[in-house]
This record gives structure tokens, C-alpha cells and sequence, in this order.
């Protein structure tokens, strides 16, 4: 794809999309109090927006280089605006789901679009950093923003506010490309033999990194209180470590023209794994406040990186969709998967496997790039 004003309309359109996944401690809990459901409907809940974007993921993802992406991408914008409006007026648990199942939908295939399309861009660590970068202003904004509204006229202006930021995105559908073709997505015949392998490999290395991370994520606030922080203190923490993850997502941005993409990943993958060795031993709550937020800083470094490999392979648009369904399932495989061991191996077994499955992680993704070459 050539030009900025594609990539960033659709690096813009893309991050707009994330709204509810950016924001969903808050909405989750607003949801399930709108629905008159317990603890039990927060999950549901919070899960039914992921599942719409997974499973439409999957559903375009034979189909990305065939439809015309300006139409797609307004049929989806429509179909959000439709579910933030149903949303609105659900009277029970099941009509809401139902209705987060299909405003997931729609932006799944924009999350989907806008990833096939960075991508296929002149640099997409550079701009997948910016995607992150953007991502992380939006949280700050909307969890601030979210509890204010929902408090003061509660859950219906929440949904008008997605839904006019949703319609707003339809401006920058005509700076879109039209086709797979004008995003630079080769035909069939003139793809490289051998990258489909690549790219398999590619992604069970990302499917591990972020299984690791979810799992180590999911946990922070009991391990938290291992280094004698409160749940208050722990929350300070994690809000305060979202400016790490800026840092992270700002230096992949500066980094990008003079740094190999191998070193950058592999420098993000094993701060990661030095994160968690470091949350998983016993210490002065500094030490607790310190590796999280070199977690989260090499979180968001990482991930443009990987994107900017996986990019490499994708001749299609399919390991850019498969992607997005990969990092989906894996953070919720992640949480599932130590609870599963937790009795077994407590917080240090989880994190201490964390840092295994990362450096797995990252000898995969070296084998992919050394296959492709």
C-alpha cells in the first residue's frame, strides 16, 4: 500500500474500531448492570464484543482479497452503529449479548482491514508502533471519559457516544484502498513459495508470546499483594505502567528506520521475559512497580515488531487477519490456561512458564525469518 493517507485512515479507522476492547473494565461492568446480571454477566459480557470480532474475522478472511474494501468497511461501520443502537434499548441479558456479538462484528472486520492494510504499508513496524501509540491515548481518554457518562446518564450515552465515533470513521473510508490489488496484495501466482510455512510459524510464536502475556496480565493484581501492595496500590500501578507502554509504542516509532527488526524484537521478547522473572521472585513493592511497568513496556514494543515480521509473509491478507484471531484466542487462552496450573505451580510456576513461552516465542519467530530468507 502505497501513501500515507491510506495508512493512516486506516490506522485511524482501525484504533476508533478498539473503542469497547480499550475501555471494557468499564463497559463491562456498566453492561452487566443494564442487563441485571451478576459477576458472571461481566464475563459473558465482556467476551461477546471479542467473539463477534474473532468470528467475523474468520468469516472475511477467504474473502479479503476478492471483495471491495471502501464497501466492506461502510457495511461494517453501519453494522456498528446498529449494534450500539440495539444496545441502547436491549431490555434483557440475552438481547444485549446479542447485540455486542454483532457491534463486535462489525468492528472486527474494520480491526481486520486496517491490520491487512498496515501490513501491506512501506513500514509497518512504524506504523503498527503508531496503531499502539494511538490505541493507549484512546484508553486514557475513554476510561476517564466512560465512568463520568455512565454515571451521569448512564449506559445509553455511552452507546450514542460509539456509535457517533463509529459513524465519524465513515469519512475515511474514501481515503481507503479500493481494492486488495491497490493495497499491494499480490496475485496468487506471484507470491514467494515457502512464506505460507514462514507465516504458520510466525504465528505460533505471536499465539505463544501472548498467551504468556494474558496469563501474567490476568494475575497482576494478586501478585501484586505478594510484594506487599493493596488492590488500590496494585491499580495505581497498572494505570501508572500504561505510560511505559506509550514509551514502548514511541520508541518502536523512532526506532524503526534504524533498528533490524530482528534486534527490535528480540530486545522487546526478552524484556518480557525479564519482567516476569522478576515478578514471579518475592521483594520491596519498588520491584513490583518497576517490572510491571517494564511489562508493559515490552509488551507494546514487541507487538509492532511482530507485526512488522509477520508482514513479510502476508501475500494475501490472511496471516494479517489470522493474526488478529490468533491474538484474540490467545489472551483468552492465557488467563484460562493458568488457572487451569495455578494450584499446581502458584503465581512463580505461571510466570516463571511465562518467561519459557516467550523465549520459545522468540526462537519461532527466528526460525520463520531464517525459512523465508
Amino acid at each position: 500500500m502505497t501513501g500515507r493517507a491510506p495508512a493512516f485512515a486506516m490506522l485511524a479507522a482501525g484504533v476508533n474500531a478498539t473503542a469497547v476492547l480499550v475501555s471494557l473494565p468499564v463497559l463491562a461492568a456498566g453492561m452487566a448492570a443494564q442487563a441485571g446480571g451478576g459477576e458472571r454477566a461481566i464475563g459473558v459480557l465482556a467476551s461477546a464484543d471479542m467473539a463477534g470480532s474473532a468470528f467475523a474475522s474468520l468469516a472475511v478472511l477467504p474473502f479479503i482479497a476478492r471483495v471491495n474494501w471502501r464497501a466492506l468497511a461502510l457495511v461494517a461501520i453501519f453494522v456498528v452503529v446498529a449494534g450500539n443502537a440495539w444496545s441502547a434499548v436491549a431490555g434483557g441479558f440475552t438481547s444485549l449479548a446479542a447485540a455486542r456479538v454483532l457491534t463486535g462484528a462489525g468492528s472486527g472486520l474494520i480491526v481486520a482491514l486496517t491490520f491487512v492494510g498496515l501490513c501491506h504499508s512501506a513500514n509497518p513496524d512504524r506504523y503498527f508502533g503508531l496503531y499502539v501509540f494511538a490505541q493507549l491515548l484512546l484508553q486514557a481518554l475513554l476510561m476517564w471519559m466512560f465512568p463520568i457518562a455512565i454515571e451521569a446518564r448512564g449506559m445509553w450515552l455511552v452507546y450514542a457516544v460509539l456509535a457517533a465515533g463509529s459513524a465519524a470513521g465513515a469519512l475515511l473510508v474514501p481515503y481507503f484502498p479500493r481494492t486488495a490489488a491497490d493495497a499491494g496484495i499480490a496475485a496468487a501466482a506471484e507470491r514467494p513459495p515457502g512464506t505460507s510455512r514462514s507465516g504458520l510459524t510466525g504465528l505460533a510464536a505471536q499465539a505463544l508470546y501472548f498467551i504468556a502475556a494474558g496469563a501474567a496480565w490476568s494475575y497482576l493484581e494478586p501478585i501484586g499483594a505478594g510484594f506487599g501492595l493493596d488492590a488500590p496500590a496494585v491499580g495505581r500501578t497498572l494505570s501508572a505502567s500504561a505510560f511505559a507502554g506509550i514509551i514502548g509504542s514511541l520508541l518502536v516509532i523512532a526506532l524503526a528506520a534504524r533498528l533490524a527488526r530482528a534486534k527490535g524484537l528480540a530486545a522487546g521478547t526478552l524484556a518480557s521475559a525479564a519482567a516476569v522473572v522478576l515478578l514471579s521472585g518475592t521483594g520491596p513493592a519498588v520491584q513490583f512497580v518497576a517490572a510491571a511497568a517494564l511489562f508493559t513496556l515490552a509488551w507494546n514494543f514487541t507487538f509492532p515488531w511482530q507485526m512488522g515480521l509477520l508482514a513479510q509473509f502476508d501475500h494475501s491478507g490472511g496471516i494479517a487477519i489470522a493474526s488478529l484471531v490468533v491474538q484474540l484466542f490467545a489472551l483468552a487462552a492465557g488467563p484460562l490456561l493458568a488457572a487451569a496450573v495455578l494450584a499446581w505451580t502458584g503465581y512463580s510456576g505461571i510466570l516463571l512458564g511465562g518467561a519459557v513461552l516467550f523465549l520459545v516465542s522468540l526462537a519461532l519467530f527466528g526460525q520463520a525469518s531464517r525459512r523465508a530468507r
